[in-house]
């Protein structure tokens, strides 16, 4: 069985949730999904925000590190 943790790194500004925050994984090959919810200030035109979704195993030893953006962009009347 192995067991990864959720964390996150930058955004600065936004309220990012991981739901579920701990994923467990029960055999090899095991799939899991997981919902990723990002709130915060509307961004000026072409404003990049960027951070990391972490998924840290409960021993340290594996991390899979995925890229999040958020960018702002014209909003059309």
């Amino acid at each position: 069985m192995s067991v990864y943790r959720a964390t996150l790194t930058g955004l600065k500004g936004f309220n990012v949730t991981v739901e579920p925050p701990t994923l467990v994984f029960t055999k090899k090959n095991d799939k899991k999904s997981y919902k990723l919810i990002i709130e915060g200030p509307t961004l000026e035109d072409n404003v990049v925000v960027h951070g990391f979704l972490s998924w840290v195993s409960a021993k340290r030893k594996n991390v899979v590190r995925s890229p999040i953006v958020a960018i702002g962009r014209m909003s059309h009347p």
